[in-house]
């Protein structure tokens, strides 16, 4: 499973490239599209501008897609975000990692609220792709456990003995707490049914994430969580001892 997911990471670096080029391609189209809506005489728009119209709003949705896959996986593959390990900044991170599940949000009603402050960062230098890793799978497993109409609330703060608190809670299904580490072990996972846009969880995304954390001294545990929430991740970033 290893080497298949290395691969799938290669291919991706790859893929990059493609999905700028369809958003290059979904961005000329819209702009020829309103071109022509503007060149109609007063007959013509009567009879197709409807149509055109309804295809141009079609092709904006589709390059606002386009530009959020294209932003998050430049996140995750550029090679400065890989190479260079320095004091992350969690709220710009958390934003990345958003862009991969904002569609699925937007469509389900799901409010995702981005309450970390302003430069607050990783006490340890980490490689930027792999906190925009760690957001991207706790953010995954939110809203599938959300469903529909409901919220998801990113938190964090400096601790007074130092280091970093990051907690990410949701409504919708609840994690038992006195059960809730097993969720760390490889290939366990709750989702059933494939999602056309999240895919079909493979039980890796919270082994890999305290995988990531481990070495850098954070963990990250279920916690109890606040009122009008069902479940809460918490991750505690340690400064370096």
């Amino acid at each position: 499973m290893v080497r298949v997911l290395a691969s799938l990471g290669a291919q991706t670096a790859g893929f990059v490239h493609e999905i700028n080029g369809l958003l290059g391609l979904a961005q000329a189209l819209e702009k020829a599209i309103n071109s022509v809506r503007d060149d109609l005489n007063p007959s013509e728009s009567k009879r197709f501008g409807g149509r055109l119209g309804r295809v141009s709003s079609q092709l904006g949705e589709l390059k606002l897609a386009l530009e959020r896959q294209a932003s998050y996986l430049t996140e995750i593959v550029t090679p400065d975000k890989r190479r260079r390990r320095s004091p992350q900044e969690l709220r710009k991170r958390f934003e990345a990692a958003q862009k991969l599940i904002q569609q699925h949000a937007d469509l389900n009603d799901i409010e995702v609220r981005n309450n970390l402050p302003e430069g607050l960062r990783t006490p340890r230098p980490m490689f930027g792709a792999e906190l925009v890793a760690v957001f991207t799978n706790l953010l995954t497993n939110a809203v599938k456990a959300v469903g529909k109409h409901g919220v998801i609330r990113a938190s964090g703060r400096d601790l007074k003995e130092g280091g970093v608190r990051f907690v990410l809670e949701n409504t919708g299904k609840r994690v038992a707490l006195e059960t809730a580490e097993k969720w760390f072990r490889p290939f366990t996972s709750t989702t059933q049914e494939a999602d056309p846009v999240l895919g079909l969880g493979m039980g890796l995304g919270l082994p890999i994430t305290r995988r990531i954390l481990d070495d850098y001294g954070a963990t990250v545990h279920f916690v109890e969580p606040t009122k009008d929430f069902a479940t809460a991740v918490e991750i505690v970033f340690e400064v370096e001892g």
